[in-house]
């Protein structure tokens, strides 16, 4: 969908605020439906829960945060997924629970997302449930009567009924024939020692994909969501393989939190949270950022991988 200017701004001042708290629990948002199978026209309830909560803390859906990327017809549109109406929250030992009804307005496998506002002791952060995925199928009509009984109907034989046994023989034929020179030329040639394995280093590795994602010039054509996508996978391989971090298995969360442990500076972590998070509304909440935002997070994606390189090459000598 086309989004105004304006909304663009919005949505980079959420992606500011909302910068993920580390050093907390491991909060875990489930988001369930009563069933996997829909009619269209159907009411789908939703349940989400979350873990753990204490006695001071607020929850409350963020489902505005998608209604701002809407294109401004409905202000409860989500795509082709309606809110229609939010149940109040209930704790229950460590566990926060609510129901949230929706409509879907589109025939087919759907899912849903649901950003959630989690408080604890002043300090706010947003989370992002689990994919609930659904499936919408199409209201039959009935038809305007039963057609009467015919007689099958028989077709002579021809050579297209044939032709997948033809294919098939003929198909063995040339697999014996490749066989055939395969095994005559290793009878003829030795085989070759295999060239030796060139180490290249994981940050070498990063900054030539960092160069093919930028040729490919893939923001440019639309594909906004691709481009993110490409662009936090190159990171997350990067620091799984330069710092031993299981960052492709992780959360955005996780992975700033373990990387405190590492000798990281705190603006290499600053920005490396500021990339995780816009690619996540952009995948999540399907927007399109400013497009001076592809530009700096691709420098900012490829001044991470210098300065954390050298402080790793300067800790090795």
């Amino acid at each position: 969908m086309t989004v105004q200017k304006s909304k663009w701004i919005h949505m980079l001042i959420i992606c500011w605020y909302f910068v993920p708290v580390t050093g907390q629990p491991q909060i875990e948002v489930k988001a369930s439906v009563d069933t996997t199978s829909y009619v269209f026209g159907d009411q789908i309830r939703l349940y989400l829960e979350v873990s753990p909560v204490g006695p001071n803390t607020q929850l409350a859906d963020a489902i505005g945060l998608l209604d701002s990327l809407d294109d401004g017809t409905n202000p409860n549109r989500l795509g082709n997924i309606e809110l229609i109406e939010r149940m109040d929250w209930s704790k229950n030992q460590q566990i926060g629970s609510t129901e949230i009804i929706l409509g879907a307005f589109d025939t087919g496998y759907q899912f849903f997302v649901c950003p959630i506002l989690y408080t604890d002791n002043g300090i706010t952060d947003t989370l992002l449930s689990n994919e609930a995925f659904f499936y919408i199928a199409p209201v039959i009509t009935d038809s305007t009567g039963i057609a009467p009984i015919k007689d099958i109907l028989t077709e002579p034989l021809t050579i297209q009924d044939f032709l997948p046994y033809l294919i098939g023989i003929g198909g063995l034929a040339i697999l014996g024939v490749l066989i055939w020179l395969w095994l005559r030329k290793r009878r003829r040639v030795k085989q070759d020692q295999p060239p030796p394995l060139i180490f290249i280093p994981p940050h070498e590795i990063a900054i030539n994909k960092l160069k093919e994602l930028k040729e490919a010039s893939l923001w440019q054509q639309g594909e906004i969501k691709l481009y993110q996508s490409r662009l936090t996978y190159i990171i997350r391989e990067y620091i799984e393989k330069a710092m031993l971090v299981p960052a492709l298995e992780m959360t955005s969360g996780e992975i700033i939190h373990q990387l405190r442990n590492k000798s990281i500076g705190e603006n290499q972590l600053t920005d490396l949270s500021k990339m995780l998070n816009i690619a996540d509304l952009v995948k999540f909440a399907k927007g399109e950022p400013n497009v001076n935002i592809h530009v700096e997070l691709m420098e900012k994606a490829e001044q991470f991988i210098y300065d954390t390189y050298r402080i790793h090459k300067a800790e090795e000598e």
